[in-house]
């Protein structure tokens, strides 16, 4: 049962197993998505489709109906990652091995819908997956195994995702196999280190130089991409405010003696400083209907008032 594209490492390796039958594959329904709303399935459903593999698109996975469905599978395990619906106990009790869990954190740290976005926020240096036994409780059960992977300076939350769904791919057969054997029992988790995460907004992503400091704005625009993009309003020459989103920055050394302003603008480099005075060296912009474009592209088109609010 999977949705986002850090599923898919995981349903292509199930596929191709010789020690495992993937006897089903569930998904979420397709929802609209863009500003035409046009309705889109997940990334999983896609894959799926690309490689001709039926696939069930799943409204309400705890319905008797459906439950009935997986108990005429009989199934050892259920898999679940990414897939944004809460299993009850009917279903969490129906696989004769386990139910488990796949989640983008090291636990017990960074519970919740937004572990990836989280842990960027808070500048990690570690991230993680974890291999975890199901039970009723949010992300609680006990876990089987967890598999550390380094935060590097560049990662969004896109690219740091990708790499813990091909982690997950990557040992997702031995896992299960382990477990049917008998060889990995699941370990209780720390409860003194229980952390959580919920869900981000929109408006989460808005860059408020008056008040956020240099290394949380470079955090932001780090976790926020793909969604919502970090935003941010910057003076124009003419005296006009426009609204942008930053998609790639990097942290410099540099505590500027300006405060929560743009300290430079020009074929060099697009550099703002926090409200702490640490300097942000913005790489890429996206301008509103527009594609992603560089700094130098950027100030091509737009011509900003530089040691000003």
């Amino acid at each position: 049962m999977g949705a986002g594209e850090i599923a898919i490492p995981i349903f292509e390796k199930l596929l191709q197993s010789d020690r495992l039958e993937l006897v089903g594959c569930a998904t979420q329904i397709e929802r609209p998505a863009g500003r035409k709303k046009i309705l889109t399935p997940t990334p999983v459903g896609m894959r799926a489709a690309e490689l001709g593999i039926p696939i069930e698109k799943v409204e309400r996975v705890n319905e008797e109906s459906y439950v009935r469905h997986i108990e005429k599978l009989a199934p050892d395990f259920l898999v679940v990652v990414s897939f944004a619906q809460i299993l009850r106990e009917p279903l969490l009790n129906l696989p004769k091995i386990s139910c488990v869990n796949i989640h983008s954190s090291l636990l017990p740290k960074y519970r919740g819908a937004s572990p990836v976005i989280s842990a960027l926020l808070a500048r990690e240096k570690t991230s993680g997956i974890t291999f975890m036994k199901m039970e009723k409780g949010l992300d609680s059960g006990p876990i089987y195994r967890a598999l550390a992977t380094l935060v590097e300076e560049s990662d969004t939350a896109e690219t740091l995702e990708k790499r813990l769904g091909k982690l997950a791919g990557a040992a997702i057969e031995n896992v299960l196999c382990e477990i049917a054997e008998g060889k990995l029992p699941p370990m209780e988790q720390d409860s003194s280190q229980v952390t959580f995460c919920s869900k981000f907004k929109k408006s989460d992503g808005f860059i408020d130089l008056e008040r956020d400091i240099g290394a949380y704005i470079n955090a932001k625009i780090h976790a926020f991409n793909p969604w919502p993009m970090a935003s941010i309003e910057l003076p124009m020459l003419d005296g006009s405010r426009k609204s942008f989103f930053l998609c790639d920055s990097r942290l410099e050394d540099e505590i500027s003696p300006l405060r929560s302003c743009v300290i430079q603008a020009d074929k060099a480099a697009l550099r703002i400083a926090g409200a702490d005075g640490r300097v942000v060296r913005i790489l890429s912009i996206l301008v509103p209907g527009k594609k992603m474009m560089s700094h130098k592209d950027f100030l091509n088109g737009y011509h900003l008032q530089v040691n000003t609010l």
